[in-house]
């Protein structure tokens, strides 16, 4: 079975393995987009069109890569987020990768994160 059958193959099985094969370069990230609500705490059905013009969307990290490297020294300086982290990201800050006809992950680079969601401190 060539490599790119396999991957086929575990991705059916477990679509989240793509933020496992995939490892982002510098500052890149990972991420799952959420899916925006169809309607409203108060059941109002939200529009296609009202859905689309939301410039914010949620999205956890999948995987990141080990950051910007120091002109200085040339080691990598990190990355702000984690692993599992939901972010809150620019809706046109995202490049999408798609295998097979089925989009399967969005890059994006640590600054187009506007913010983290720490679960924990809620």
């Amino acid at each position: 079975m060539n490599p790119l059958e396999l991957l086929k193959t575990a991705l059916k099985r477990d679509p989240l393995l793509i933020g496992k094969a995939m490892a982002p370069l510098g500052s890149y990230i990972v991420v799952d987009p959420i899916d925006p609500a169809k309607e409203t705490l108060g059941g109002i059905a939200l529009t296609d069109q009202t859905i689309n013009s939301q410039t914010q969307m949620l999205a956890w990290v999948l995987a990141h890569g080990p950051g910007q490297r120091s002109t200085m020294t040339g080691n990598p300086q990190g990355i702000m987020v984690e692993v599992g982290d939901l972010v809150v990201l620019s809706r046109y800050a995202k490049v999408e990768t798609k295998l097979w006809d089925k989009t399967v992950a969005h890059i994006i680079a640590e600054g187009d994160v506007m913010a983290v969601i720490k679960l924990t401190e809620l």
